[in-house]
């Protein structure tokens, strides 16, 4: 926009809002916004490497309810902590192999309660937001002093098997047990305690189908969270074809019925169908060759992008996503490759160019 020597043809700039939260400003513009006919998505994260398409996703929230009593006399409170997990965007690295705080929680609780029966859950806690894999979560737990020895034994157990199955990308895992203060609300009762456990097991995290060796449907355990009288877990379920989607979010209200919890949607966001004979698209794989002289990588990402929003409600579009690259987006470790913004800029710059006297001054 700054760039007084660029040639481009006429251009409308748009700029959305909360876009991770689930692409909300781009579903609510309204129709006849734009007027152009190709769009060019700065919002994909390898340099050299063009987005044609994307999956669609949804927000998955499951309640289950519980009733709670006092801690029992002769019990001591430990807080359980997992963390140090690399987490990471839960599309891109759904099927990179990391661990999910969430899932090795509840693996650990149900560890410990076979070794000590007696047992109590009181509060839980994981994860922070829908579109990352949670790098952190915790449980306080309730058990006879005398047992603490055997919680401690299966503690060693379970920490020396996760870092034999994921030592390689898990390098900074840690679990613990330290000494903590009765829970406010109190401890789950025994009956609704193993029920909900086995509930929790059974949500599914990772990879669910994959479409041409592409991840196709996928889903991450994003965030669990307990109050007074429910257990709330927030799910991100993501798919590139409606029908395995379907599938998916018809197996998790089923258990969300079977163990008498209730199960609703949140977001929508649609997915983006691939063109690869778009005009767009061939004018990139050129351009990118003649300024660097390589071939650039084209991509269907497991990742929602605006495309899809914004290609619902103006069809026909021609579009393509782009950007510098980016690693380990979504957790504290993200950064950006700054040589790439200066080839991409570049890049761009060229692509308008070649557009500067498309169709007669029509906006894209």
């Amino acid at each position: 926009m700054k760039d007084r020597e660029a040639e481009h043809p006429a251009l409308e700039i748009l700029i959305t809002s909360d876009e991770e939260s689930g692409l909300v400003g781009a579903q609510k513009l309204e129709k006849n916004f734009l007027s152009g006919t190709v769009l060019l998505n700065l919002d994909s994260e390898t340099e050299g490497v063009f987005t044609i398409g994307c999956a669609g996703g949804m927000d998955i929230n499951l309640v289950f309810p519980i009733k709670r009593e006092k801690v029992p006399e002769g019990f001591v409170i430990r807080k359980f902590s997992i963390g140090g997990l690399e987490g990471g965007h839960s599309g891109i690295e759904i099927d990179a192999g990391k661990a999910n705080a969430n899932v090795l929680l509840l693996r650990a609780i149900r560890k410990f309660n076979l070794a000590v029966p007696e047992l109590r859950v009181g509060e839980l806690n994981g994860g922070l937001t829908h579109n990352a894999i949670p790098r952190e979560a915790s449980a306080i737990l309730a058990g006879p002093k005398s047992r603490l020895g055997t919680i401690r034994s299966a503690l060693d157990e379970f920490s020396s098997a996760i870092i034999e199955e994921f030592g390689d990308i898990e390098k900074n895992f840690f679990a613990k047990l330290e000494e903590a203060s009765p829970p406010r609300m109190g401890l789950i009762t025994p009956a609704y305690q193993a029920r909900l456990i086995d509930a929790l097991r059974l949500i599914p995290h990772g990879v669910k189908t994959k479409y041409l060796n592409n991840v196709d449907s996928s889903m991450n355990f994003a965030v669990l969270r307990d109050k007074e009288e429910t257990v709330e877990v927030l799910a991100n379920r993501r798919s590139s074809r409606l029908s395995p989607g379907a599938d998916f979010s018809d197996i998790v209200a089923g258990l969300a019925r079977i163990y008498g919890g209730s199960y609703s949607t949140g977001n929508h966001y649609p997915g983006w169908e691939p063109n690869e004979n778009s005009d767009v698209l061939k004018r990139s794989r050129r351009i990118w060759n003649e300024l660097f002289g390589t071939k650039c990588g084209v991509e269907l990402t497991h990742a929602g992008l605006e495309c899809g929003a914004i290609g619902e409600r103006f069809p026909g579009l021609d579009m393509i996503s782009f950007g510098p690259t980016i690693l380990q987006p979504h957790s504290p470790d993200e950064r950006m490759h700054i040589p790439s913004v200066g080839r991409i800029r570049l890049f761009l710059r060229e692509l308008l160019g070649s557009y500067r006297s498309y169709n007669q001054g029509k906006t894209q």
